[in-house]
């Protein structure tokens, strides 16, 4: 008897542990979401996808209101930039791009309809480096081969416009793919012409300055549709040249620098409202005169990288201004080697430096920097053949590089990916 007395007790313990469990589980009505834990992308992960899937366990209490989830994504250890509010289930695709190479933190907060919330965990991962295609996109694209030509992203297409291949250029080729190439202009109404310089500015492609073999010229031509070529004017405030580099900042056009006539390199600054009228920001900028540089817009100044100043002067100088007229000296040798003929473009916050000529032989390096002092190198020999006088341009949020000299004499119309 005495061991049966035990064996119910026990039997009584247990239904009265399970009672009490049950009475927990009810007192979870009315009360804020359960915890859970986040599940994908998990904590310290590398090599992240750039538009990853987050995925969580689930707060909704069984007998209680209906939960939902609000998805905080940033750099911040905490943060508290509401990437995607009020989701119904337990995971989220990112569909625009995140960043490369970027250290992320995520967290989840559930809410109910009453308002009571339980937050997660906070998880940290970080994105992939870059990748450029080991094959071309084409290795021999529908336009002829060519450098010193210039490219742009307009109206959902890439564009080439001119160049030099033997004879100078005037034709303009589109592509919404950079596979399929159509011949837009076969001539356009400018001069055929290399080494000018191209933006995009008013809902317009211009055509500034370049070279056709004996004038430098100071002509300023748009076109709304790459077909139609008007003529802005003949000849603009600054002296004709070759390589000058061009681009837009706070609603105007800028030239800076290039090659005139009698081998006169310049460093002066020029900006434009409307590509007629232009004025002078500097005469002499601080930098020294140059052509075959590079010019880009980064976190709201103007940029220039590199450059020949003649004879064995290449540098690999970085310079930036606020106003085209002031420019301070970021860096006086940037890691990589001296060089000109380079591009230079940004992506994903950064600014990148790819090929060019350093005095010795064409390149096929990647350099990235996320300040314009500190340099970082992507790869030293990239899958793509080394080249100069190529174009690189940023194009669906990747950087297409297009065309360039490859040997002396040697051109090439094929088309890379980087992203």
């Amino acid at each position: 008897m005495k061991t049966i007395w035990i064996f119910l007790t026990a039997v009584v313990c247990f239904t009265s542990c399970k009672k009490d469990d049950d009475s927990s589980n009810r007192m979870q009505i009315g009360g804020p979401p359960l915890s859970f834990d986040l599940l994908e992308v998990p904590l310290n992960a590398t090599d992240i996808a750039l538009t990853p899937t987050f995925r969580w366990e689930s707060a909704e209490n069984p007998n209680g209101t209906k939960v939902t989830y609000d998805l905080y994504l940033g750099t911040a250890f905490n943060p508290t930039t509401l990437y995607e509010g009020n989701i119904d289930a337990t995971s989220f695709e990112i569909t625009n791009d995140l960043n490369l190479l970027t250290d992320y933190f995520w967290k989840v907060v559930a809410k109910d309809s009453e308002g009571q919330m339980s937050q997660s965990s906070i998880y940290k991962f970080t994105t992939r480096y870059y990748q450029a295609s080991e094959d071309p996109i084409t290795l021999a694209a529908d336009f002829p081969p060519r450098s010193n030509h210039t490219s742009v992203s307009f109206q959902n297409k890439l564009w080439v416009i001119g160049g030099f291949d033997g004879t100078r250029k005037n034709d303009v080729w589109n592509s919404s793919d950079g596979t399929h190439w159509d011949l837009v202009a076969a001539t356009a109404n400018f001069p055929a012409r290399n080494s000018h310089a191209t933006v995009v500015f008013d809902d317009r492609i211009w055509v500034i300055g370049g070279y056709d073999g004996v004038t430098r010229f100071n002509d300023v031509w748009y076109s709304s549709n790459g077909i139609d070529w008007v003529e802005a004017t003949t000849s603009a405030a600054f002296l004709g040249r070759l390589g000058p580099e061009a681009t837009v900042f706070e609603d105007k056009i800028w030239i800076i620098g290039g090659w005139g006539d009698d081998g006169v390199r310049f460093n002066d600054v020029w900006s434009s409202e409307n590509g007629v009228h232009w004025e002078l920001a500097t005469n002499s900028a601080a930098f020294s005169p140059r052509v075959h540089h590079s010019v880009i817009i980064f976190q709201e100044m103007i940029w220039l990288i590199g450059g020949w100043g003649g004879g064995t002067a290449l540098n690999n100088e970085v310079w930036f201004s606020a106003n085209g007229s002031d420019w301070s000296l970021a860096e006086t040798t940037a890691i990589f080697s001296p060089r000109s003929s380079q591009t230079a473009t940004i992506l994903d916050d950064k600014i990148w430096v790819i090929g060019g000529y350093d005095g010795n032989e064409r390149k096929n390096d990647i350099w990235y920097s996320n300040n314009g002092m500190d340099w970082e190198q992507a790869v030293s020999s990239s899958s793509f053949p080394v080249r100069v006088s190529h174009t690189a341009v940023l194009f669906e949020d990747k950087l297409w590089v297009i065309g360039g000299s490859i040997l002396a004499n040697s051109y090439a119309n094929d088309v890379w990916v980087i992203d």
